[in-house]
């Protein structure tokens, strides 16, 4: 089991797992290119299992429709992230559990101008008063940086050593493709055989794929063999239903 707390930690244990299965020399990753593969696994891990937050606003009787990425801040991802629901609550009672703001009572905006991704919130009935707090739960990505102080993670524990297996398989794609490219700039006679490297590494990716979706995705899912264009549809299918994406506007 990869035991990891730190972004540099879990680099470092990538990199062990790579210099274990090196197929050929000059097959290695450096620090830097490792980065950009933990990057591509947090962000795939964030679409299959999201960070939820909430976010607070007071009302003032009057304002209707918010520019979420102005409200929130840099957490909502233009494009990634989805509005799970809306909860209002008294301000004057702390012990207010709030009340859920049906779905049919507010919908998502697109701008004409804009990229056709909903970017504002607009309330379809009376707008929130001063009396309320308006409560938005929405998914982003999960955040894996060190420091400089504090270093942040928000990775569940469950998931650290699944994280682990997916850096690995966006690593060992990543060496398939250069080993690829190796291939087809390489002419000598007793070059090392590039296209059986390349194999090795796709076969090495999918093995830990199939590591990481039996664990977050459940053994029921799909299998990688069932090709990427399947899972991107798939979750092009769940982003829709979470971002109520049949009920948005032009304006």
């Amino acid at each position: 089991m990869a035991q990891w707390v730190t972004r540099a930690q879990l680099n470092a244990a990538v990199q062990d797992a790579l210099e274990l299965a090196t197929l050929a020399p000059a097959m290695t990753l450096t620090s830097a290119q490792n980065e950009v593969q933990i990057d591509g696994a947090v962000e795939e891990y964030s679409s299959d299992r999201p960070r939820e937050r909430v976010h607070r606003i007071t009302g003032d009787g009057t304002v209707r429709r918010w520019i979420l990425a102005t409200e929130i801040g840099t957490s909502w991802q233009d494009g990634f992230s989805t509005l799970q629901q809306l909860r209002k609550r008294l301000i004057a009672d702390a012990n207010d559990e709030g009340r859920l703001v049906e779905p049919e009572d507010w919908t998502m905006v697109v701008e004409e101008d804009g990229d056709g991704v909903p970017q504002e919130i607009l309330i379809l009935g009376t707008a929130p008063s001063a009396d309320d707090y308006l409560y938005l739960t929405y998914t982003t990505i999960h955040v894996l940086d060190d420091g400089p102080t504090p270093d942040v993670n928000t990775i569940p524990l469950r998931d650290r050593e699944a994280l682990f297996w997916l850096s690995n398989a966006h690593a060992c794609m990543w060496l398939a493709q250069k080993a690829s490219d190796t291939l087809d700039a390489t002419i000598e006679a007793d070059a090392v055989n590039w296209n059986s490297v390349a194999g090795q590494f796709r076969s090495q990716s999918k093995r830990w794929r199939e590591m990481y979706e039996r664990h977050v995705l459940g053994a029921d899912k799909p299998s990688p063999a069932a090709g990427s264009r399947q899972r991107v549809e798939d979750k092009d299918a769940r982003h829709t239903r979470a971002t109520h994406f049949t009920r948005s506007r032009h304006i």
